[in-house]
Formats: structure tokens, C-alpha cells, sequence
């Protein structure tokens, strides 16, 4: 059935981006490490090696390295999520640099955001974050991207933001989780959108306020926001004065004037942030924007839905970059950006100058326009996972093989390429790709549980010993499962060392005692044992 847990009210006032909030901070990383969240999108390595080129470009070509070669680069990144962007962008500016012969790698001083101190205390103790930390390269901040001057250290130290202190700011997924407005225009009339959001369940549930409120401070997984449904509703509004800025409403009114018919996305949020950030962005200075968006003005022509994308946990829009852009000009920022209506990543490139460098355009064209290796790199993993759901395992390892010429260090890339071989039964194979996947040492965050597979593949192949091995660095990596420690138990079994198979059974069914595999197994031994 289906209970309403709130009533009609603006679109960009709803409950959802509580809820949201609640899961980010929530959750912590487990929301990317469990699938729930995507970023391969704009996290892998080729990604962050071009934002990484067009900022090293953006340094090459400042005046500030000419008058003060010493002084510090600072590099701010919004909204960090797992931290996987953070370092694939500095061990590709690292190689950059040492590449074009420039000390410019020794002076950057990376921060990276979160607005979630769950999330954020959690990456900052990741051992690759360690070691760049120890090397004075970054820094972990708690970072709202509305009220960028609050911004503090994870010790509560508060950093005193200066105009003119970033020669780059980057943000990727991070203005389509934002609220935003959505408004209809028909005729001369407008109408902003209003929801009532209702709540699919089996239960019986007495409380339902209590139940929702405890749900959305304390959501164990994405399955609250599954069982979420909404009604929209249309109420009329005078546009002059529902958009209260005369800039933003004249970008809309600009927008829309040759339409009898249009939906606009009013990214109010987006544009809030941008006006605060610019300042702190130096002369020539650049900002890198990487976001599900709209390309182009035609998704604004007529009556039409704007939802989030059905295949979320979350509630991102597409990014209105039409509106965006226009209110960069209007800060004086100059902007180059993708227009690709065929893929739902843009890239927007705003530069604090009255023209942008004609070395920074041609990097940004060649590797962002022209050919855009990461856009690729998805375009075949996506086409890989979709014969993989068709069951067309020879099409996937094709697509897989493609989308590692793109970017031939992606970890996600080698575990599907490892899996579909070992779903084929061709093991050897599978051994080498998930072996090439831990050789490039870039599964920053142990997602992929590259060990284990390689057990896998050795208890097929009938090296029980070698299977031992791996299941043990399986667990130094995550931490003792019973999936894990029970295969380890079947190794034993394998090789006739019953009490050790014993044990190993046992202490799985006291991780998860009710897991069937590991029960049988010890009754299976008790018997053996008599």
C-alpha cells in the first residue's frame, strides 16, 4: 500500500533532499563500496587525468608562476565522495609533471571536501590518503558547497578562505545532487512544480511519522528511498517575483522567450555556490565542473517531466548547463564546455579571464571535445554490462577489452573482464585479468575483492593451497566474512585437513549464524570426523 508522509509542498522544500542528506552522512563510504553510489563516471583514472592536464595547462600559463615561483597551489575539490577522483587526479598531475619536466607536483595543496564527517573521517584514513598527507599534499575539510566560508579541518580548525587563493576548483557529481526548482512555462502563465511524496509498504506500521523520521536520520541502506513514490503537482506563480534575482531571472526569461511551451530545471542551488566560489578562484584561474547535465537548450523546449534518473539511490537531476553557463558570463567568467546530447556527463570549463588561453582551449578541446577517452572508457563498460544482462558473454569481454584502451588501469574494467571469463569457465584467463587489477594497485578502496576471485580461480584449477593463500589476503583487505573464512574451510576440506575445515566452518556460522553453506559443512565434517 501506499502512505503519504508528506503533503504537497515545493518541489526544492521536500522531505527527498533530507532524505538524501541523511543517506550521505549516513552511510559513509559504504554507500560507493555496496554499488549504491556510482563514480567510475568521473572518478577513474582517465577522468582525472584530463582535469588533471587542463590544471597543470592552467599553471604553465599563469602570471603567478612567473612573479612567485614558490608560492603554494592550492586545488580545491567539492565534494569529494570516496576520494577515488582525489587520487587519480594527483598520481596523474604527478606523471604530468614529471612528463612536461615542471616542479609543479612538490607545491600543490589538494583539499578534499566532504560535507559528510562520516564519509570524510573514514577516506582519511585510508593508507594512500596517509601517505599523500604525510608528503604535506592534502588535507581533509568539512565543506558545505552553498557556504563555502565555513569550511573547517576534520579537528575543527576552521581555514580562512582568501579571494583569489584556488588556482582550480574542481567539482564532479556533485550540482545534480543539489535541490533544485522545476517550473513550466505555457503561454505567459508559470507554474512552479509541488510534490507529495508517498511511502510503498507491506507493513503494518502504527507510527508512520515516527517510522519516517527514523528512517531518514538513520537509513541502514538505499532501500527506504526505493520504496519512495511521488505525485507532482503544477501551482501557478508570478515569475517576477518567485525568481527573486534580477540576473537569474533574466537568464530565464532569456531562456525561454521563443517558447509557448517549456520546462525549466532552475538550478538556484548550483548558482548560489558558483557566486561564492568565484572570488576565492585567482585571476586565470579555473573551475572544472563534471556533471550529469543537459547539453543543450532543447531539453527545455515543451511539457515534459524532469525526474531523477530512475537507475539512482539517490535524487541527481541533470544539471541545467545552459543556465549555468549563462551565469557565468554574467561573473565574468568565460566558458568552454561539451555539448554532447548523446552522453549524460558534461563538462563545463570556467576560466576567471576575459578570454580564455588559446594552450588551456586546445587542451580542454582535445581531451574533453575532440576525443574524449573517458566518455568512451563508459560508453564501452556500460555496452559490456548490457551484453552481460543479455547473457552475451563473447559481446562483454569485446566491449571490456575496448574500454581498456581507454583507460588500461581501471580496476572496475579487469574484475568485470576477470568475472566474465570465470562465468565462461575459462579460469586461467580470468586469474590473469584479476591478477593484472591488483598489479596496477588503483582499487584505492579494496570495492573490487580482487583476492577472493583469485581463490576462486585456483579452487577451479584444484590449487587448494594457493586458494588458502589468497582467502587470507582476501581478509587482511576487508576484514573476516563468512563467505571468505567458508571457502577457506572448503580448501581445507579439499585437501583432507578436517579440523582446520572444522574451524573454519565454525567460525563463519559465528560471523553469520545463520548461513546455511557453513552449517551443512559442519555437520557434513562431524560426520566425517566419527
Amino acid at each position: 500500500m501506499l502512505v503519504k508522509i508528506e503533503d504537497k509542498i515545493p518541489y526544492q522544500d521536500s522531505i527527498i533532499w533530507n532524505i538524501q542528506d541523511n543517506y550521505y552522512n549516513a552511510m559513509g563510504i559504504n554507500a560507493w563500496k555496496k554499488g549504491e553510489l556510482a563514480f567510475n563516471p568521473t572518478s577513474n583514472l582517465q577522468a582525472a587525468y584530463q582535469n588533471a592536464k587542463v590544471v597543470f595547462q592552467t599553471i604553465a600559463t599563469a602570471t603567478i608562476q612567473r612573479t612567485n615561483p614558490n608560492e603554494k597551489i592550492y586545488i580545491l575539490e567539492l565534494g569529494s565522495g570516496i576520494g577515488i577522483f582525489a587520487l587519480n587526479f594527483l598520481k596523474a598531475f604527478k606523471e604530468i609533471c614529471k612528463q612536461e619536466n615542471k616542479d609543479y607536483y612538490k607545491k600543490i595543496k589538494y583539499l578534499v571536501t566532504n560535507y559528510s564527517e562520516t564519509t570524510l573521517k573514514e577516506i582519511s584514513q585510508n593508507k594512500y590518503f596517509n601517505e599523500l598527507k604525510q608528503e604535506n599534499l592534502l588535507d581533509f575539510y568539512l565543506l558545505d558547497a552553498l557556504n563555502p566560508q565555513k569550511i573547517q579541518k576534520l579537528s575543527g580548525e576552521v581555514l580562512e578562505l582568501k579571494n583569489e587563493m584556488f588556482t582550480a576548483i574542481i567539482a564532479n557529481n556533485l550540482y545534480s545532487t543539489l535541490p533544485i526548482a522545476v517550473i513550466k512555462k505555457s503561454g505567459n502563465d508559470y507554474y512552479e512544480r509541488n510534490i507529495e511524496i508517498l511511502y510503498k509498504t507491506n507493513k503494518e506500521i502504527l507510527n508512520y511519522k515516527e517510522y519516517v523520521e527514523k528512517s531518514i536520520l538513520i537509513p541502514e541502506s538505499a532501500k527506504f528511498i526505493d520504496n519512495l513514490d511521488a505525485k507532482l503537482y503544477y501551482k501557478k506563480i508570478d515569475i517576477n517575483t518567485y525568481i527573486k534575482d534580477k540576473t537569474e531571472l533574466s537568464i530565464f526569461n532569456d531562456l525561454t522567450k521563443n517558447l509557448k511551451k517549456a520546462t525549466v530545471s532552475y538550478p538556484f542551488t548550483t548558482l548560489k555556490s558558483l557566486k561564492a566560489l568565484t572570488p576565492l578562484i585567482k585571476k586565470n584561474g579555473i573551475m572544472l565542473i563534471s556533471d550529469k547535465g543537459y547539453a543543450n537548450r532543447e531539453h527545455m523546449w515543451g511539457d515534459r517531466e524532469d525526474i531523477p534518473s530512475a537507475s539512482s539511490k539517490i535524487y541527481p537531476h541533470s544539471l541545467n548547463i545552459p543556465f549555468v553557463e549563462s551565469f557565468a558570463n554574467k561573473l565574468a567568467l568565460s566558458v568552454l564546455r561539451t555539448s554532447n546530447s548523446y552522453y549524460n556527463i558534461q563538462t563545463i570549463l570556467l576560466v576567471k579571464a576575459p578570454l580564455i588561453n588559446k594552450f588551456i582551449t586546445k587542451t580542454f578541446t582535445d581531451l574533453f571535445i575532440d576525443l574524449n577517452l573517458s566518455e568512451d572508457l563508459n560508453y564501452f563498460y556500460n555496452l559490456a554490462y548490457s551484453n552481460i544482462q543479455k547473457k552475451d558473454i563473447v559481446s562483454a569481454i569485446n566491449a571490456l577489452k575496448k574500454a581498456l584502451e581507454c583507460d588500461p588501469s581501471n580496476p572496475s574494467v579487469f574484475y568485470t573482464l576477470g568475472t566474465s571469463y570465470f562465468n565462461g569457465r575459462d579460469y586461467v584467463t580470468a586469474l590473469e585479468y584479476y591478477e593484472k587489477g591488483l598489479e596496477y594497485k588503483t582499487d584505492y578502496f579494496n570495492i573490487h575483492n580482487f583476492h577472493f576471485q583469485i581463490a576462486k580461480c585456483y579452487i577451479e584449477l584444484k590449487k587448494f593451497e594457493k586458494a588458502i593463500e589468497y582467502c587470507y589476503k582476501s581478509m587482511l583487505d576487508i576484514g573476516e566474512q563468512e563467505n571468505i573464512i567458508y571457502t577457506l574451510g572448503f580448501c581445507w576440506e579439499m585437501l583432507g585437513k578436517y579440523d582446520e575445515a572444522f574451524q573454519a566452518y565454525t567460525n563463519a556460522l559465528i560471523i553469520a549464524p545463520k548461513y546455511q553453506p557453513a552449517k551443512s559443512s559442519v555437520e557434513r565434517i562431524l560426520k566425517l570426523k566419527k
